[in-house]
């Protein structure tokens, strides 16, 4: 008997979070977050399919669960924006007047006070790679 590996395609371990949502929890899978912008008492999460979620979670609640400044595996999440947080494992570019550019070509700011923490955050991570 055959077995068919593309039958389990979808069986790859996931990373995943339970995030507070309108009804329920919405089951995010962390390696897919691309960014997460602050919206009111609440927070949007966009992920690589295209697709965004609202969370009710605060952005420095995220920031802890996110472990952002610290890696995570090979995951890495920073803080650019007082009203943002961006998977530096996705960004393809980083410049102080344009901001981090991710594969899916968003351009996510960087403020001016996040700068200088963003870059010696991100020059220890590429140092121990």
């Amino acid at each position: 008997m055959q077995h068919d590996d593309s039958a389990n395609t979808s069986m790859k371990p996931r990373f995943v979070i339970l995030m507070k949502a309108a009804r329920g929890y919405h089951v995010v899978d962390v390696r897919t977050v691309l960014h997460v912008v602050a919206d009111s008492r609440h927070s949007r999460i966009h992920l690589a399919d295209g697709t965004n979620k609202a969370v009710f979670h605060i952005l420095t609640e995220l920031e802890k669960i996110l472990c952002c400044g610290r890696r995570l595996g090979a995951l890495f999440f920073a803080r650019t924006h007082k009203s943002c947080k961006v998977a530096l494992h996705h960004a393809v570019d980083v410049d102080r007047a344009t901001g981090v550019l991710l594969w899916n070509a968003v351009r996510i700011p960087i403020s001016r006070s996040e700068w200088a923490g963003l870059i010696a955050t991100g020059m220890t991570i590429h140092a121990s790679i």
